[in-house]
């Protein structure tokens, strides 16, 4: 199910929901494909974050550099 299609049917007002059992066992199954979508975003963002973090250290470290090579301080 795409990802607009999936929030829709999250975000249908219980008042077009039915009371059938395929309905009931239909919603299930889309809360559980959200759940796992939710899961699957929650591991990227983590990497995304860490990735983030490393290339904030490399540029400060960079920046140091840059810095002492202007000022003319070797850093060796």
């Amino acid at each position: 199910m795409s990802r607009m299609l999936l929030h829709a049917v999250l975000q249908m007002p219980t008042t077009l929901w039915g009371d059938s059992l395929l309905d009931k066992r239909q919603r299930h199954a889309r809360y559980c494909e959200a759940s796992k979508v939710i899961i699957e975003q929650d591991a990227v963002i983590k990497t995304l974050e860490e990735q983030q973090r490393v290339m904030e250290m490399q540029l400060a470290s960079y920046a140091s550099r840059v810095s002492a090579e202007v000022s003319g301080v070797n850093t060796n």
